[in-house]
C-alpha cells in the first residue's frame, strides 16, 4: 500500500495551483513566482496534458466497448 508523503502532497498541490494558473503564455512568469525553472513549469503542464490524454483514452475505450 502507497502513502503520500506530506511533501508529495504539497507538490501535487502546487502543480494543480501552476496547471490552473498557466495560460499557455505565462511560462516564465510561473517560473518566476514558484522559484522554479521555465523548463520545470512546462514539464508540470505537459505531464497534466499527458495525464489527460489518457484519462480521456480510457473513457473512450470504456464507453466504446459499451456500445458494442
Amino acid at each position: 500500500m502507497y502513502f503520500s508523503t506530506e511533501k508529495m502532497i504539497y507538490k501535487e498541490a502546487q502543480d494543480r495551483e501552476i496547471v490552473s494558473e498557466c495560460n499557455g503564455f505565462n511560462h516564465k512568469e510561473l517560473a518566476f513566482k514558484y522559484n522554479m525553472s521555465e523548463i520545470y513549469i512546462r514539464s508540470i503542464i505537459n505531464r497534466h496534458k499527458k495525464v489527460l490524454k489518457i484519462k480521456k483514452l480510457h473513457t473512450w475505450l470504456i464507453l466504446g466497448c459499451v456500445a458494442f
